[in-house]
């Protein structure tokens, strides 16, 4: 059932220097969907979803998961060894399987975003790490 890949981009940004992490978990699980909404003007509205299940022993490649807001305070050095999930900044991202782009100055969050369909910003996190059965975080992206 976990057998599929992400890739997460943290935001990072330490002084005037911004910079996203990537990680890529290994034995996760992803549904993307498109959802369906009627907006208020009777115009229907697709929206492309991705939902994703990490278990805490999911692999993240060596790096340790921290939560966002213990991760906003790292130097740049520490934020590399480390990943999280925060919905909360607008800037991060997570891409369905192995993605070898980086985001910089000329390759932004959009592009990104274009370039993958199965992707989208991180918008919603549950933390079912305290359950007796199946620990794990649950993403929302858009």
């Amino acid at each position: 059932m976990f057998d599929q890949q992400v890739t997460i981009y943290n935001y990072h940004k330490a002084g005037q220097t911004e910079s996203w992490n990537k990680t890529v978990l290994s034995g996760v699980a992803y549904r993307y969907v498109t959802e369906k909404t009627v907006a208020s003007s009777g115009a229907i509205v697709m929206t492309p979803m991705l939902y994703i299940t990490i278990p805490v022993e999911a692999d993240a490649d060596g790096k340790t998961y921290v939560d966002y807001v213990s991760y906003l305070g790292l130097s740049a050095e520490q934020a590399a060894a480390h990943w999280t999930i925060n919905p909360k900044c607008n800037q991060e991202m997570a891409v369905c399987g192995v993605c070898d782009a980086e985001i910089t100055a000329g390759y932004k969050i959009s592009s990104l975003k274009k370039d993958y369909m199965k992707s989208g910003l991180i918008c919603g996190l549950e933390d079912n790490t305290d359950e007796e059965l199946l620990k794990h975080y649950r993403v929302v992206c858009r």
